[in-house]
């Protein structure tokens, strides 16, 4: 069994893998409360539509192909950014259960190694990324808020940043394959969408080492019908229900946050998720920047 760790204190028994099994119709978000851009890397300042981040997972990256562990979502239309001094909330399409299980879907791109011409490319083992991580610091409410107006809000990690290794992938089938540009001297990936979509309701609880030398095919094996993501357990938060999630950045920071969509599973599967939680979350208590 793969064990999600965030922090590096959080482990997941076999029960509460149950609670993902199931298709279903997640839960995404469905408004932006607040979002300032904070200080964007240079060349990435046009990723700033907070709207992106609104409802499901890309089925196409604007490149004709859906997003796959290779192949990463990439356009500013699909994608928001959150850097030092920036803050993303959003409020989800309706509350979900206090023991859910929250999916963060990022622009993560597995490097190729394969060369081989026509074949499916592969992770290095150990496997890398393209760029780097995502991180955010991660905090949830139920929606309540404060006398001055201020959403309550507790974060996840002990108030620490929390990093986003794993991949997207939407299809389970598509069609990628290394090519080779003659003109330009240089290997690149080929794709296009695929036929049968991946299940972005179902908690994908291994990460990026899970990947280590595989190539598509395996990736695909290995995500068992998830459209991967880093999922993160609520279920210490101590709230009866979560309906806004913030993605802050703080101010002096050195890593930034690239959002593409959240999404719980079915919420009529969330309640077995309190049969297998085994590690805690730390919870620091905090509030949005709403009418300071």
């Amino acid at each position: 069994m793969k064990r999600l760790v965030i922090g590096g204190v959080l482990c997941l028994s076999t029960s509460s893998l149950m609670a993902g099994a199931a298709n279903g119709s997640p839960v995404t978000a469905s408004a932006v409360l607040g979002y300032t851009s904070g200080t964007l890397p240079s060349g990435y300042t046009t990723y700033n539509n907070a709207n992106a981040a609104l409802g499901p997972i890309q089925s196409d990256t604007s490149g004709g192909y859906g997003p796959d562990p290779f192949l990463p979502a990439w356009d500013s239309s699909q994608l928001v950014m959150v850097g030092a001094g920036g803050y993303l909330t959003l409020q989800l399409a309706q509350p979900i259960a206090g023991n859910a299980m929250l999916g963060v879907f990022t622009n993560v791109a597995i490097t190729n190694i394969s060369t081989a011409v026509g074949a499916q490319p592969q992770a290095s083992d150990p496997a890398n990324t393209l760029s780097a991580f995502p991180e955010a610091i991660v905090s949830v409410g139920n929606g309540s808020k404060d006398a001055k107006g201020n959403y309550n809000l507790v974060a996840l990690n002990g108030g620490n940043p929390i990093t986003f290794e794993n991949p997207t992938n939407y299809y389970t089938n598509s069609p990628v394959s290394v090519q080779y540009s003659a003109s330009g001297g240089y290997y690149y990936l080929q794709s296009s969408p695929g036929t049968q979509t991946a299940d972005w309701s179902k908690p994908f609880l291994g990460d990026l080492a899970s990947f280590n030398g595989e190539d598509y095919s395996q990736m695909v094996t290995t995500l068992d019908g998830s459209a991967g993501g880093t999922w993160l357990d609520l279920s210490s938060m101590g709230l009866s229900q979560v309906a806004v999630v913030e993605f802050s950045v703080p101010n002096g920071a050195t890593y930034n946050m690239t959002l593409d969509a959240v999404a719980t599973p079915d919420p009529s599967a969330l309640m077995l998720l309190s049969l297998g939680v085994l590690g805690v979350i730390g919870v620091m208590p905090r509030r949005s920047r709403f009418n300071l």
